[in-house]
């Protein structure tokens, strides 16, 4: 309790990041409301931080009484469908989940439902029911059919919403469950056997709850789906759905429960030795009452067949897990990742000198065509054995600019391992550095890569997932150099350049490795035969890619040549080997590219492409004379 008041704001609203938030959240508050009238019964909760609560979501109510988010959903299917749907066509959100939530929190802390707050709400959620009945996704009907049977289950839009609810749901022998519509997140199968998403357990147990006074014979089989979606801890994939599930499973195990006592005896043999093991299991009330223990055992050896026997009466049940360690990976063949994740391992950006230290650069954003929602996201970075994040540098992600959208950064010392929270990840590439330690009495000579993982929070099968190693550690007297590919000259010219020296050479081409431009540059562009516009460092026979000549003062076609680059002896560019990949670069030349190779010499200039170099090529050739394309 005391630690939900630290994300309260004044206003009486909560946000997921309290203060870090510049407003409180409709959804998350209805959800504290909820809890705190439901914990009055077993501790001391405050009647007026929960009433000035209570009167946030109030004032939050429109005209037509429904209620629409003021602050951050995390919850992207809390607005309905994801986002997506009929709410895009008309240009507007569906609000009927919003309101029903609101509503049952409301009704849930005591407020009366003749009260013109609810009574307004009812209609709105009526009006969106009966007007868009067939558009309306599984989770906003199964919020509003609940909503409606609190507020009156006789009532003929409760028994409307019912069985439009019953009408989507998927039946089989054994189950009754819903699953969302076409506008769902490609999901990235990480697991043996996957459980069902937040959002479509959360939006069985709500229709469980709503069976259970409307067709309590079909809720057996709704609550036999959401158990086998726990994981082997006994939750489910998030908080959220999982104190809706343990509520729907707690009434439920309610509506079923017998004044006889129980004498259940559970009998399981495993065959996978000669001689076949078993153990019983006791369900009984009584002086040795075994009813609400959990009771396991040992599974002796793998693989096994496990045989279940039961005798007595009662109900109890069983879960076999298997768990085990596999090699993380962001797709398997055929499925596209959700994100763009990079990382790159780099010397420590502070004193390359220093052997212990490293900087990791990681560059993140959402998928080019993805089409859900956006909701909080997660990045988390393993640490490689024997490192772990500087203080300085955890310092520095907490405070980096708003725009980048990190809302807190823990980290788990006893798991090594960094916990980074965003607002949310856009088709914008998220740049965070992070610099790391290492311990010299955990050192190991080859340790493992480990990995860095983003996933949305609310949809963890949303992910992606990249390796990354740190090379060996040095002695004192060597120089840690960043993990380029190239020569001895490229790594020799690279360490020259961390210093601020340039190549002795007078023969050199010019190698501007800094954000500016060198002198008598437009007389250079006007000299020049070419001024190329490419990628430097990609992969393949040819490692540059040249798309256009500025040069000319006609603008050309784009060129789409490759080729390799040539320096006169004893001379390098790290421009033409960056590190981490390509790099975008403009290439000033004497000579044009010949049968897929560019000789540089010591009138060329490699710079890296700003829009201050482009001006400046812009405004060369307006001095120059007129240059025909060849």
């Amino acid at each position: 309790y005391q630690r939900a008041l630290n994300y309260r704001h004044k206003d009486g609203s909560f946000s997921a990041f309290g203060d870090k938030d510049p407003k409180g959240s409709v959804w998350l508050t209805s959800f504290v409301v909820k809890s705190f009238a439901q914990a009055k019964k077993h501790i001391f909760i405050d009647e007026k931080d929960l009433n000035s609560s209570v009167d946030f979501l109030v004032q939050s109510q429109l005209e037509n009484g429904c209620f629409r988010e003021t602050g951050k959903v995390f919850s992207s299917y809390m607005m309905g469908g994801l986002g997506q749907g009929w709410g895009q066509k008309n240009r507007r959100s569906p609000e009927g989940a919003l309101t029903a939530y609101v509503l049952m929190a409301l009704m849930e802390a005591g407020a009366d439902t003749n009260d013109t707050t609810i009574e307004l709400g009812i209609q709105c959620m009526s009006s969106e029911l009966r007007t868009h009945k067939n558009r309306l996704d599984p989770y906003t009907l199964a919020l509003v059919t609940l909503a409606n049977m609190k507020y009156n289950s006789t009532s003929p839009d409760a028994q409307y919403a019912f069985s439009t609810l019953h009408e989507k749901a998927l039946k089989n022998d054994k189950h009754i469950y819903w699953r969302r519509g076409k506008h769902q997140p490609p999901t990235t199968n990480t697991k043996f056997y996957p459980a069902a998403p937040s959002a479509e357990v959360e939006m069985a147990s709500y229709a469980l709850m709503s069976y259970l006074q409307f067709s309590p014979h079909h809720a057996g089989k709704i609550a036999l789906w959401l158990t086998r979606q726990r994981n082997a801890f006994g939750g489910f994939a998030s908080t959220q759905d999982t104190v809706v599930a343990l509520d729907a499973l707690s009434q439920f195990a309610a509506s079923v429960y017998s004044r006889d006592p129980a004498g259940l005896m559970v009998k399981i043999i495993f065959n996978r030795t000669a001689v076949p093991s078993s153990v019983e299991f006791s369900v009984s009330e009584g002086e040795t009452n075994t009813r609400f223990l959990l009771q396991s055992e040992p599974i002796p050896a793998l693989p096994t067949t496990v045989h279940i026997s039961t005798s007595g009466t009662g109900c109890a049940l069983v879960q076999a897990n298997v768990r085990y360690n596999k090699p993380a990976r962001a797709y398997v063949k055929g499925e596209k990742p959700n994100f763009t994740l990079k990382i790159y391992t780099r010397a420590y950006q502070h004193d390359r000198n220093k052997c212990d230290y490293r900087t990791l650069i990681i560059k993140v954003k959402s998928r080019r065509g993805q089409t859900v929602s956006k909701g909080m996201g997660l990045l988390t970075l393993r640490m490689v054995t024997s490192w772990s994040p500087t203080p300085h540098s955890r310092i520095k992600l907490e405070n980096l600019p708003p725009k980048i959208g990190i809302k807190r950064v823990d980290y788990v010392e006893e798991e090594g391992v960094l916990h980074i929270y965003f607002d949310e990840f856009s088709k914008k590439t998220k740049r965070l550095s992070v610099d790391v330690v290492q311990d010299q009495n955990l050192r190991v000579s080859r340790p493992k890569a480990a990995d860095v993982r983003v996933v949305e929070y609310y949809e963890t099968g949303v992910t992606t997932v990249q390796k990354y190693r740190i090379k060996t550690t040095c002695d004192s007297k060597t120089k840690i150099l960043d993990q380029e590919k190239g020569d001895s000259a490229t790594k020799a010219a690279m360490q020259k350049a961390s210093s601020g020296s340039a190549n002795t050479s007078s023969n050199c081409p010019k190698c501007i490795e800094k954000w500016e431009i060198p002198a008598n540059f437009r007389s250079a562009v006007c000299n020049a035969s070419a001024v190329y516009r490419g990628l430097a460092g990609r992969k393949g026979v040819h490692s540059l890619k040249l798309g256009q000549d500025l040069r000319p003062k006609k603008k050309l076609s784009g060129l789409r040549l490759f080729a390799s680059s040539q320096l006169p002896p004893g001379c390098s560019c790290p421009l033409l080997s960056p590190i981490g990949g390509p790099r975008k670069v403009f290439i000033v030349t004497s000579t044009k590219v010949s049968k897929n190779l560019l000789i540089l010499d010591r009138n060329s200039i490699i710079m890296k492409i700003s829009r201050k170099a482009r001006k400046e090529v812009g405004a060369g050739k307006k001095t120059c004379p007129l240059q025909e394309k060849e």
